[in-house]
C-alpha cells in the first residue's frame, strides 16, 4: 500500500503564509478534552489556481478537494472495492444528508455477486458541477502525518468510510482530484472519522492558502507559532463564537449581530445566520444584506478612483495602483461581521480585495443568486456565506466539543513569511544601524561584534578600537601591515599617544614574533595613537535592501587604540570606524570580506531616537512609506565625480562651482571653492566628524551676509554660541523640509544645472524652545575649530547630510546623493529594522495595527516595550499583565512597585541605593496594617503605598520581581522578562484593588518606578506613552520607550503632529506629574477664580482617582461657570446624581464624535495653548437619560495624599475619566509633557477582542509616505488630458481684494463675474463674429444701470473697421462701472496639477472682453482686469473645463496674507501640515447645495437664520431669503466685498446681539469703516482668531458656517480690532440685485471652498487654522526628482 511520505522541510517550510503554521510545533492532540492520547494529524492544503478550490493529498497521496459543507467522503473506486450492507449504522449515516436533485431510493441495493445481501449505495454530491451521483459505500484509505507538535513525525494510514463515485462526477474539480473529502458537522465526514480511528479530539484546524500550501491538523492542541517562546496561538485568538446547527445542512454556521465597514454600522436587520463554505471563491451576501454592505464600502471609498465597468462577478472596482498597500493589504476600510458572543471577524485588505488584473482590485463580495439555496443542500440560504477567500490566511479552529468556532484573524500579521532565512548567498548587502549622539552631534555604527558602537568617520582610513588583552596581533611582514602603514601614517601635526603602560592592553605578539603597528586617528581631537594592528570581529545583518535578513560575523583589519584616544568621541563609543576610499576602510574590506561590490550607502539621522542605517554592497535602500520608496534608485545613474586629494587620500572632495542664496549668487573669491592637487588644500570635503559646515573665512563671510540679507525680516534672537545668526523661533513658519526660510544652493558644475539644497531643515538649527541659528560656522575660530587633515575651503558637515541617502562607488570614484528625504515625505529614520517579522494585527484606541514597523529604538539602543491596559469596570480602575503576566494596578503618582511575594523571594541589603530610594517618598505616618511577613529580619524593606484610599501602608521587604512585557520592536510577540526591584506587601493590602490585581507598578517620577527601571534595564528613554481604555470591554495601551507615534491606517495624521507638550515640573519635592496652567476656560471664557487661586494653577495627574477633582476655591467658581455656559446652550438640568454636582436630561443632548455637544472645557497652557476637554470627557453617563458633569470637589486631599506631604493641594488633580482616550507622553528626559487631545477625533474607538489574552498595537516611524515621489517630465513630453490646473491667489493689502496670476498681469477674482476681461489687449487682437452663439452668450449678461466709462484716452482700440464685431461688457465689481469692449479670444496659463504641487505648464484661451483702461479704477495695483468665477457659461470656471476637459469645479482658498491657491477641475486638495493634509474629498462627500438666482450667476448660501453664542438672533421673517422672481434678498458669497455686508434689517439685530454677548470686553473707539471695535489687549487668542462668541449661518439642512473671532473680529492697529461686518446702505458695495447678506472675503479667508458647477453644490471647510494649516501652505514647489 503507497504511504504518503511528506518531507518535514516541505510540508513545514511551505511557500504561504498558512503553511508557516506547520512548521510550528502542533502539539499532542489531547486538546483539552474528548481525545483518547492520540497523535493529531497533519495535512498540507494547496490551491487550485484554475478552479479556486482546496485540495490535500489525502487518497494514497492523491488529491481530495476540502469542502467543509460535505457531509462525506467520496471518491472514484477501484474494481473489487469493499462494500457495506445496507444495514449497517454507518449506512444511516451516508443518508443523513441527502443531496438536492436526486431521488431517495432507499439504502441500498441487492449485491450482484451476493443476492441475498443488501449493498449500501450513497449518495456522493459534486457542489461544483451541482451533480449527484450513486456508488457504493466503501472504506478507502486516508494518509497523513502523525505530529508531536514540533514536526510531522511518520506518515499514518487508516480506512475511512467513504462513497465511491463514478468518473463523470468529477467535472469541475481540480486537475488530479479523484474526490471530495467532506468536512461538515457528519459521523461519517473526515475531522469526526479522524477523532473516532485516531482517538483524538473532535476539532481541527484550517488554514487555506493564498498561494503555496496552507495547512490542515485534525486532533486539537495547542499551536504555537516560530519563534519558540511564543504563546499558544489558540488561546490568543482573536475571536470566538458558537457554532449553530442547521437541520437541513451539515455546515459549519455563526450567528451575526450585525456588519460594520470602517467601523460604522451596517443597516441589516440581525440576527444573521452566517455560513462557512469552501466551496465557493469568494462571500456571497443575500440582496437584503448585500446592498447595504456594498453602499457602505463605496461611500466609505468615495475618494478612491473607480474602475468602470467592474469586473464581474464584483460591482465595486478600483484603481489598485492607487490604493496604499499594508501587510494586510490594500488600505481599505475593514469590514467586521460582528459575532454572537461579542467577537468581531475583521475582513482587512487582504482578504476584502481582490486583484482581478495588474491594475485593478475589486471588493470581493457577491450578491447571492435568488434562487441559491444554502450550501447546496437545500433550506433557506444564510445571509452570509463566507467564502474561500476570505478564511484565507486565517486560522479556523472548528470545534465539535465546545460547539465552537475560533479564529485568529489575518495571519499576515501574526507569523513569519517562510523562507526568509536565506543564509547561502554570499553576495548580500549588509545593513547596519546610525545613531546620533545628542551631546556631541555625532554619528556611530552598531557594527562591532558585542554591539559596541564606533564613531562614523567619512575620512578615516582603517577601523580602530580599544582591545582586550590576548586579542591577536598581524605580523608586520603581511600585505595589510604593508598596506596599513603605506596609507594610515599619521598626520605631521597630530598629538601622539605612545604605546605606554597602561594604555594599550598586550595582544599576543611576542617577543621573538615581529608585529605589525598602526597609527589610529582621532577625527575629532587630531589625537593619534600608535597601536598593535589586529583583527576586529564585525557583525551585521544581510539585507536585500528593504530588511534585515539574518546575522553576518566577519572580521577586518584594524588596530588597537589607547583608552585615551577615546576623548571627545560620543559617550560608550570604544573607537572609529573609517569609511574612506582607502584599501583598509570599512566599505574596502566588506566588499573584499564578503564578495561584494565597492559601494555604500549612508543615512545620517536627525537623532530624536531616530535611527538611519548604511548598507554596505549595493542594491537597493527601501524607506518606508505608502508604498515603500527605493530611494537609491536612479541615485547612480547620474553621479557626481569625486575629486582626489594626493594629500588626504581617502576623504571625498566634491566638485563645487559657486553658492546661491534666495536664487542670488553669493560673490565669492575666484577660485575660493577649487581643491588645489599638488598642495592638498581648498575644495569641499565631506565630513560626518564635522557636526556643522564650517567654511573659511572668505568663503563664511560673503555667505552669512547673504543670508543675513535674504532673511532680513525675520526678527533675531541673541546668538547662541558657536553660532554667530540667531533668530527667534517663533517668528518662523515650518514647511516639510524645515523653516521656510531663503533655500542655499550648492552649484555642482559650471551650468549651474547640477546643485544640492540646503533647505530651511539644514540651514537652521534649532538651540533651544525659542532660538534657531545659522548652522555654518566659520573655520578658525576658537568655537568652531574643527580637525580635518589638509586646509578644505569648506567641510560639508554632518547636519546638512541628514536626511539625505548619500551614495558612494568606490571604484567608479562617483558620488551621488538624494535628499531632502522630507521633501518626498520620508526620512533616514524610515528604514525597516523589524527583520522583517510581522505581528498580532489588534485594533485599540489609541493605535490601529499596520504593515509599518514599530517606532524607532530609544537613545538607549534597546527595544521599546508595550503591554495593553484594562479598565476594571468595578473599581474604575487600569491594570496591566505585568507580572507573569497577572495585573497591577497602573498608578501615576506611585513612587515604586509592589507585589504580594512568594515565601523564598530575593532580597536587597539595607545598604543597597535601592533601600535609600524605595524609602525617600514614604509618608511619616504609614502605620501597618497585618503583617508584613516577620522573619526577614536584616532585609531593606520599602514601604507600598495602595492608592486611592486611605493611604494604608505596611513595610516589607525589597524584592526583584520579574515583570513580563512585550517588545514593540524586531519581536513584537516575544514576551520579556526582566528583574524590577519591588516591595513586597501582605495580601490584605489588595484590598479595594481590582478583582486579580496583584499590587501596584508605580509610574511616578522615581528612580524605582516602572519607567525609570524599564529605561535603565532595556537601554532605552525615559520616556512612556499612556492611552487608557474608556472600559467596555476595550483595552488601551502603555509604551515605555520613546519613539514617535502615529494613528494608523496610513492615511490619519501622525498623533506627535497633533500633541499639544508642555513643560513637566515639581511639586514640593512630590515625585508625581504636574504642569502649570494660566487659567480654566469655559467655552473659550476664563473662569474668575479671584484672588485665592492666582496663576500659574498647579495641576496634577492621577490614574488611581475616577475623576478630576478640584480643589474647593477653583471647583465652585468652575461649576459656576460651566452652569452659566450650559444654560447657554439649552441644556436642560435634572436632579444630581452622587458623587457628582450638575447632571442634565441627556436625550436632549446632541452628540458628536467628541462626545455629547457641551461647553468645552480648556486648560490654558504655560504658553497660551490650549487643552480641550470635550464631551466625551467632561460628562459621564449615570442612568438612560442623564449625563453628569464628571468633576468633583476635593472636600478631602488627604484621600489624594496629598496632606500626607504637608502641602497645599494642587488646584486641579486631573483624574483617569478625563485621560481615557487621550495619548499621554511622559518624558522624563525632557521633563515634557505631550497631550493629543481626545482620540475619538481621529476615527478610532477602544475595541475589546474577546477571548485575545495577547494584545500588541503597533507604532510606526514618523514621516509616513502618502504618495510616491513626484517626476520631471521629460523633454518634448505631451501632458497627458484631463489635468486640473492650479493658480496662485494674491491679497492685495491696500484694497483688501484678491487677485489670480493665470497668465500675463493679474486679475482680480470676482465670484459673481460672469466672464473675464482685461485692458491689455494689443492693437490687431483676435475679434469674434458678432452673429456668433458665443457673442450671444457674452450678452446675455450685460449689466442693466452700470455706470459707463468715458470714451476718448480710455477708448478701446479698434480691432478692424467695418467688420461685425462682437462687443462685450465689462464690469468694474468695485465701483459699479462697465464698459464696451471687444469680445476675444484672451491668452492664459497655469500648471497642471495633481493636487499636492505644480506639474507642468498649461497654456490654453478663453473668451474675454477687452476694457479701457478706465474700468480699472479702484483695482488692485498692476490689476489688469477681472477673472469672473460665476456659474455663467464664460466665466472661468465653465472655459477652463471646457477647454481642458475637465469637472466643473474649482476649489478656492483665499489667503489672510501670503499666497492662496485656486484649483479649476477637481481632484485633491492638498495643504502642508505634518503630516499634509488632503481636504477635498472630504468636501465632495458633505456638500451643501446652493441658491440659484435667476438674474445673475452669483453663489448663494441657502441660510434661515443667524445665532451668536448659539443663541438665535431675532431677525425679521425671511429677512435672509431669496426672492427668486426678483433677484433680491439671499445670501450671497463675494470675493469683491472685503467684508461682511448686511442689509440694516439683519445688521442691526446681529451688532446688537454680538454686542451682548461681548459685554465684558473693553471698548475701543471705533475706526472707519466699522462701528464697534474693542481693546485688544482685553481679548485672548485662540488657534481660530480672538477668542469671543461665535457667530453661525444656520444652514438649510442643519449645516452651520461658524464664524470664530478670526473671522468676525479684523485688527486695525496694534491696540484695536474691530466687529469685521458692515452695515449695507448707500456707499455700501456694489452688487447686482439687493443681496440680504454678502459674505465678504475676509469671512472667506483660510477656508477651503469647493464649488461644484454642475451639481450647483458648495462644500466647505471650518477655518483651517483650527487644523493648524492655511491658504497659504500650498506647496508651490514644482514637482520634480
Amino acid at each position: 500500500m503507497a504511504q504518503l511520505k511528506l518531507k518535514p522541510t516541505l510540508l513545514l517550510l511551505a511557500v504561504s503564509l498558512c503553511s508557516c503554521l506547520t512548521a510550528l510545533p502542533w502539539c499532542a492532540a489531547d486538546g483539552g478534552g474528548g481525545g483518547g492520547g492520540g497523535k493529531p494529524l497533519v495535512t498540507a492544503i494547496t490551491k487550485d489556481a484554475a478552479t479556486k478550490l482546496y485540495t490535500a493529498p489525502l487518497k494514497d497521496g492523491r488529491p481530495l478537494v476540502l469542502d467543509l459543507s460535505g457531509p462525506l467522503v467520496w471518491s472514484t473506486c477501484e474494481p473489487g472495492h469493499p462494500s457495506y450492507e445496507c444495514h449497517h449504522h454507518v449506512c444511516a449515516h451516508a443518508h443523513r444528508y441527502h443531496p438536492p436533485g436526486c431521488a431517495r431510493r432507499g439504502h441500498g441495493v441487492p449485491d450482484e455477486d451476493d443476492p441475498f445481501r443488501c449493498k449500501c449505495t450513497a449518495h456522493p454530491y459534486n457542489p461544483f458541477a451541482r451533480r449527484s451521483g450513486t456508488g457504493d459505500l466503501t472504506r478507502l484509505t486516508v494518509t497523513a502525518n502523525d505530529t508531536d507538535g514540533a514536526n510531522p513525525l511518520r506518515p499514518v494510514s487508516f480506512l475511512a468510510v467513504a462513497s465511491c463515485a463514478p468518473q463523470t462526477l468529477l467535472a469541475g474539480l481540480p486537475a488530479g482530484a479523484v474526490g471530495v473529502a467532506g468536512l461538515a458537522r457528519s459521523r461519517v465526514a473526515l475531522p469526526a472519522q479522524v477523532a473516532r480511528t485516531q482517538k483524538v479530539a473532535r476539532k481541527f484546524a484550517l488554514c487555506l492558502p493564498s498561494a503555496g500550501q496552507g495547512v490542515a491538523v485534525f486532533g486539537g492542541g495547542p499551536l504555537f507559532l516560530l519563534p519558540p517562546g511564543r504563546p499558544d496561538v489558540t488561546a490568543t485568538l482573536a475571536g470566538t463564537a458558537p457554532l449553530r446547527t442547521n437541520s437541513d445542512l451539515p455546515g459549519y454556521f455563526v450567528s451575526a449581530t450585525g456588519i460594520a465597514v470602517n467601523q460604522e454600522h451596517v443597516p441589516v436587520q440581525g440576527p444573521l445566520v452566517v455560513g462557512l463554505c469552501s466551496r465557493i471563491p469568494y462571500t456571497v451576501l443575500r440582496l437584503d444584506v448585500y446592498a447595504p454592505l456594498v453602499k457602505a464600502f463605496d461611500e466609505a471609498t468615495a475618494e478612491r478612483k473607480r474602475v468602470t465597468p467592474p469586473v464581474a462577478p464584483f460591482e465595486l472596482c478600483y484603481d489598485s495602483r492607487e490604493l496604499g498597500s499594508t501587510r494586510l493589504g490594500y488600505a481599505v476600510p475593514q469590514v467586521d461581521l460582528m459575532l454572537e458572543g461579542g467577537a468581531n471577524w475583521t475582513v482587512f485588505g487582504g482578504n476584502s480585495m481582490v486583484q482581478v488584473n495588474d491594475n485593478t482590485a475589486c471588493f470581493g463580495f457577491v450578491k447571492m443568486e435568488e434562487s441559491g439555496k444554502g450550501a447546496g443542500y437545500g433550506g433557506a440560504p444564510p445571509a452570509v456565506v463566507i467564502g474561500g477567500f476570505q478564511m484565507e490566511n486565517n486560522l479556523l479552529v472548528l470545534d465539535e466539543e465546545k460547539q465552537q468556532l475560533g479564529f485568529s484573524g489575518l495571519l499576515f500579521a501574526s507569523t513569519l513569511a517562510a523562507g526568509g532565512d536565506d543564509r547561502s548567498s554570499p553576495s548580500k548587502p549588509i545593513v547596519v544601524r546610525l545613531t546620533k549622539d545628542p551631546s556631541t552631534s555625532l554619528y556611530t555604527i552598531s557594527i562591532k561584534d558585542g554591539g559596541a558602537p564606533l564613531l562614523v568617520d567619512l575620512a578615516g582610513p582603517l577601523v580602530w578600537s580599544t582591545c582586550a588583552p590576548g586579542h591577536p596581533s598581524v605580523p608586520s611582514i603581511s600585505t595589510e601591515c604593508r598596506i596599513a602603514n603605506r596609507n594610515n601614517r599619521p598626520p605631521a601635526n597630530c598629538v601622539m599617544y605612545e604605546n605606554g603602560a597602561g594604555q594599550l592592553q598586550p595582544g599576543s605578539c611576542t617577543a621573538n614574533r615581529h608585529c605589525c603597528s598602526a597609527y589610529p586617528y582621532n577625527p575629532v581631537t587630531g589625537q593619534c595613537g600608535r597601536g598593535e594592528a589586529t583583527a576586529v570581529p564585525l557583525a551585521a545583518n544581510a539585507t536585500d535592501g528593504r530588511t534585515p535578513l539574518f546575522p553576518v560575523s566577519f572580521s577586518t583589519f584594524g588596530s588597537c587604540a589607547p583608552g585615551e584616544l577615546l576623548a571627545s568621541l560620543p559617550s560608550g563609543a570604544v573607537g572609529v570606524a573609517g569609511l574612506s576610499r582607502l584599501p583598509l576602510s570599512l566599505p574596502s574590506q566588506v566588499a573584499s570580506a564578503l564578495n561584494l561590490p565597492r559601494q555604500f550607502a549612508l543615512c545620517l539621522p536627525t537623532g530624536g531616537g531616530r535611527s538611519g542605517a548604511a548598507i554596505f554592497g549595493g542594491g537597493p535602500f527601501q524607506l518606508l512609506a505608502a508604498p515603500p520608496v527605493d530611494v537609491a534608485d536612479g541615485v547612480l545613474d547620474h553621479p557626481l565625480p569625486l575629486l582626489k586629494n594626493p594629500r588626504n587620500g581617502g576623504a571625498y572632495y566634491i566638485r563645487v562651482t559657486g553658492i546661491v542664496v534666495n536664487n542670488e549668487r553669493v560673490p565669492l573669491p575666484p577660485g575660493a571653492l577649487d581643491l588645489h592637487a599638488r598642495s592638498g588644500t581648498g575644495g569641499v570635503v565631506l565630513s560626518t566628524a564635522t557636526p556643522y559646515t564650517t567654511l573659511r573665512p572668505d568663503i563664511y563671510r560673503p555667505l552669512l551676509a547673504a543670508f543675513d540679507a535674504a532673511t532680513s525680516g525675520i526678527p533675531r534672537a541673541a546668538p547662541v554660541e558657536p553660532f554667530e545668526m540667531c533668530y527667534q523661533v517663533a517668528a518662523l513658519s515650518s514647511t516639510r523640509i524645515g523653516f521656510g526660510v531663503a533655500d542655499i544652493l550648492l552649484l555642482l558644475d559650471d551650468s549651474g544645472g547640477s546643485s544640492w539644497l540646503l533647505a530651511g531643515n539644514a540651514s537652521l538649527v534649532q538651540v533651544n524652545d525659542r532660538t534657531v541659528c545659522f548652522a555654518f560656522l566659520e573655520m578658525g575660530r576658537p568655537s568652531s575649530t574643527v580637525v580635518v587633515p589638509g586646509s578644505p575651503a569648506v567641510i560639508f558637515g554632518g547636519f546638512q547630510m541628514e536626511d539625505h541617502l548619500l551614495m558612494f562607488d568606490l571604484d567608479k570614484e562617483e558620488f551621488g546623493f538624494r535628499g531632502p528625504l522630507p521633501f518626498i515625505r520620508t526620512n533616514c529614520g524610515n528604514f525597516d529594522f523589524s527583520n522583517g517579522l510581522l505581528v498580532l494585527a489588534i485594533s485599540l484606541t489609541c493605535l490601529v495595527a499596520s504593515s509599518l514597523p514599530p517606532c524607532t529604538l530609544a537613545s538607549g539602543g534597546g527595544k521599546p516595550l508595550v503591554t495593553p491596559i484594562t479598565k476594571d469596570a468595578s473599581t474604575s480602575l487600569y491594570t496591566a499583565p505585568l507580572k507573569d503576566s497577572r495585573p497591577l494596578l497602573l498608578d501615576l503618582s506611585g513612587p515604586l512597585i509592589w507585589s504580594t511575594c512568594d515565601a523564598d523571594h530575593p532580597t536587597l541589603q539595607p545598604g543597597a541605593p535601592e533601600c535609600f530610594e524605595a524609602s525617600r517618598y514614604t509618608r511619616p505616618d504609614c502605620w501597618a496594617y497585618g503583617d508584613s511577613g516577620g522573619g526577614v529580619q536584616r532585609a531593606a524593606r520599602g514601604a507600598p503605598l495602595q492608592p486611592r484610599h486611605r493611604p494604608v501602608r505596611v513595610r516589607g521587604p525589597d524584592a526583584r520581581h520579574a515583570l513580563r512585557e512585550r517588545h514593540r520592536r524586531q519581536e513584537p510577540a516575544v514576551p520579556v522578562s526582566f528583574p524590577a526591584v519591588a516591595a513586597c506587601a501582605p495580601e490584605s493590602l489588595l484590598e479595594k484593588l481590582p478583582p486579580g490585581a496583584a499590587g501596584v507598578a508605580g509610574l511616578a517620577r522615581s528612580e524605582l518606578a516602572l519607567p525609570a527601571q524599564v529605561a535603565s534595564t532595556q537601554g532605552v528613554a525615559g520616556t512612556f506613552a499612556l492611552c487608557l481604555p474608556s472600559g467596555g470591554g476595550g483595552q488601551g495601551v502603555a509604551i515605555f520607550g520613546g519613539g514617535p507615534l502615529f494613528l494608523l491606517p496610513p492615511w490619519l495624521q501622525a498623533v506627535t503632529s497633533i500633541m499639544t507638550n508642555t513643560t513637566l515640573h515639581r511639586f514640593q519635592d512630590c515625585p508625581e506629574y504636574y504642569i502649570w496652567i494660566k487659567s480654566i476656560d469655559v467655552n473659550q471664557t476664563p473662569v474668575q477664580l479671584g484672588d485665592y487661586a492666582p496663576a500659574p494653577l498647579v495641576v496634577g495627574f492621577s490614574s488611581t482617582t475616577p475623576y478630576t477633582a478640584l480643589r474647593s476655591d477653583v471647583y465652585r467658581a468652575f461649576v459656576r461657570a460651566f452652569g452659566d455656559a450650559a444654560s447657554g446652550f439649552g441644556m436642560a438640568r435634572v436632579a444630581a446624581v452622587a458623587p457628582f454636582e450638575l447632571c442634565y436630561n441627556s436625550s436632549a443632548l446632541v452628540s458628536s464624535r467628541g462626545g455629547y455637544v457641551v461647553p468645552q472645557i480648556d486648560l490654558v497652557l504655560e504658553d497660551g495653548t490650549r487643552y480641550g476637554v470635550f464631551g466625551a470627557n467632561s460628562m459621564v453617563q449615570v442612568g438612560d437619560a442623564t449625563a453628569c458633569l464628571a468633576f468633583l470637589e476635593m472636600d478631602d486631599p488627604e484621600k489624594l495624599g496629598y496632606k500626607l506631604y504637608g502641602q497645599q493641594a494642587p488646584a486641579v488633580v486631573v483624574g483617569g475619566y478625563q485621560m481615557e482616550d487621550n495619548l499621554l507622553v511622559f518624558d522624563g528626559e525632557k521633563q515634557q509633557l505631550g497631550l493629543s487631545t481626545l482620540l475619538l477625533f481621529r476615527q478610532t474607538t477602544s475595541m475589546s477582542l474577546h477571548g485575545t489574552s495577547l494584545l500588541l498595537p503597533l507604532l510606526v516611524l514618523s514621516q509616513l509616505l502618502l504618495s510616491p515621489p513626484p517626476t520631471t517630465l521629460a523633454a518634448g513630453y505631451q501632458p497627458p488630458p484631463s489635468k486640473p490646473i492650479l493658480a496662485r491667489l494674491d491679497k492685495d493689502p491696500s484694497t483688501s481684494l484678491y487677485t489670480i496670476s493665470i497668465g500675463g498681469a493679474p486679475l482680480v477674482v470676482d465670484l459673481a463675474g460672469p466672464l473675464v476681461w482685461s485692458t491689455t489687449c494689443q492693437p490687431g487682437h483676435r475679434t469674434i463674429p458678432c452673429r456668433s452663439s458665443v457673442c450671444a452668450v457674452a450678452n446675455r449678461a450685460r449689466p442693466d444701470a452700470c455706470a459707463r466709462t468715458g470714451s476718448g484716452d480710455d477708448q478701446l482700440l479698434p480691432a478692424g473697421a467695418g467688420s461685425c464685431v462682437c462687443t462685450a461688457h465689462p464690469y468694474n465689481p468695485v465701483t459699479g462701472q462697465c464698459g464696451v469692449g471687444d469680445l476675444t479670444a484672451v491668452p492664459l496659463s497655469a500648471n497642471a496639477t495633481d493636487g499636492k504641487n505644480p506639474l507642468f505648464p498649461v497654456s490654453f484661451s478663453a473668451f474675454g472682453s477687452c476694457a479701457p483702461a478706465g474700468l480699472l479704477a479702484s483695482l488692485p495695483a498692476g490689476a489688469a482686469g477681472v477673472a469672473g468665477l460665476s456659474r455663467q457659461p464664460l466665466s472661468l470656471p465653465s472655459q477652463v473645463a471646457s477647454a481642458l476637459k475637465v469637472t466643473k469645479e474649482f476649489a478656492l482658498c483665499l489667503p489672510s496674507g501670503g499666497g492662496g491657491a485656486a484649483i479649476f477641475g477637481g481632484g485633491p486638495f492638498q495643504l502642508l501640515a505634518a503630516p499634509p493634509v488632503e481636504l477635498a474629498a472630504g468636501l465632495r462627500a458633505d456638500p451643501v447645495p446652493l441658491a440659484r438666482n435667476p438674474m445673475n450667476g452669483a453663489y448663494y448660501l441657502r441660510v434661515t437664520g443667524i445665532a451668536v453664542n448659539q443663541a438665535r438672533v431675532p431677525l425679521p421673517r425671511r429677512a435672509l431669503a431669496l426672492d427668486a422672481r426678483r433677484g433680491a434678498g439671499g445670501v450671497a458669497l463675494s470675493t469683491v466685498t472685503p467684508y461682511a455686508t448686511l442689509r440694516p434689517d439683519v445688521y442691526r439685530p446681529l451688532r446688537a446681539a454680538f454686542d451682548a454677548a461681548t459685554s465684558g470686553i473693553a471698548r475701543a473707539a471705533p475706526v472707519a469703516p466699522f462701528e464697534m471695535c474693542y481693546q485688544a489687549s482685553a481679548l485672548s487668542v485662540t488657534r481660530v482668531g480672538f477668542a469671543v462668541a461665535n457667530i453661525d449661518l444656520m444652514l438649510a439642512g442643519g449645516r452651520n458656517w461658524t464664524m470664530p473671532g478670526g473671522s468676525s473680529l479684523v485688527q486695525v492697529n496694534d491696540q484695536t480690532v474691530c466687529f469685521a461686518f458692515l452695515e449695507m446702505g448707500p456707499s455700501g458695495t456694489v452688487v447686482p440685485g439687493s443681496p440680504a447678506v454678502i459674505l465678504g472675503g475676509f469671512q472667506l479667508e483660510d477656508h477651503l471652498l469647493l464649488f461644484n458647477l454642475e451639481k450647483g453644490t458648495l462644500g466647505f471647510t471650518g477655518p483651517l487654522a483650527g487644523i493648524r494649516t492655511g491658504c497659504s501652505n500650498f506647496n508651490f514647489t514644482m514637482a520634480s526628482s
